[in-house]
């Protein structure tokens, strides 16, 4: 086992899944069906207490807000996968906010304010991340999300999420 010998003096500002400062938030929690990274949209399970990314344009409904259950949250315990990937696993218990700020990864150019969409297909940063165009079948609009910087794509982003409903 290797023995940490160095210690950085500056870390980095941000990782996804972190909480953006000390706002007002609001912390739940479900089980896992999926792996699931941190600083991604969940949705509901197949049952009650459960979440999983989204994988069809539905789970993103405005018309079902129940659906979507948040984003999920950065552990403290941190689990990463064979490539390295901060994660849940699955039926680990995920915390993740409904309302408050947290750090997502945008696909896209954005700019503070802009709308936040979600992908629910596969392909360019993985399920549940973050952009600003609805793709003809990749990403919907996020109900209740904002931008709350300006930020190019790949890099992290503060979201402000406030759900209006949620199961």
């Amino acid at each position: 086992m290797a023995i940490q010998s160095t210690y950085p003096l500056n870390h980095t500002s941000a990782v996804a899944g972190a909480l953006v400062d000390g706002q007002i938030r609001n912390i739940r929690s479900a089980v896992a069906e999926v792996a699931i990274p941190f600083g991604r949209v969940v949705v509901r399970g197949s049952a009650d207490g459960r979440v999983k990314l989204p994988t069809v344009s539905t789970d993103l409904s405005a018309s079902a807000p129940a659906i979507v259950m948040g984003i999920s949250m950065r552990a403290l315990d941190d689990d990463t996968d064979a490539s390295d990937v901060a994660q849940y696993e699955v039926g680990r218990t995920v915390s993740f906010i409904d309302f408050g700020v947290i750090w997502g990864i945008t696909e896209e150019n954005v700019t503070q304010g802009d709308a936040v969409t979600a992908r629910y297909a596969a392909g360019g940063s993985g399920l549940g991340t973050f952009g600003l165009t609805t793709g003809a079948s990749e990403r919907s609009v996020l109900t209740g999300a904002r931008f709350m910087a300006s930020a190019l794509a790949g890099n992290l982003v503060p979201i402000r999420l406030r759900m209006t409903s949620s199961a």
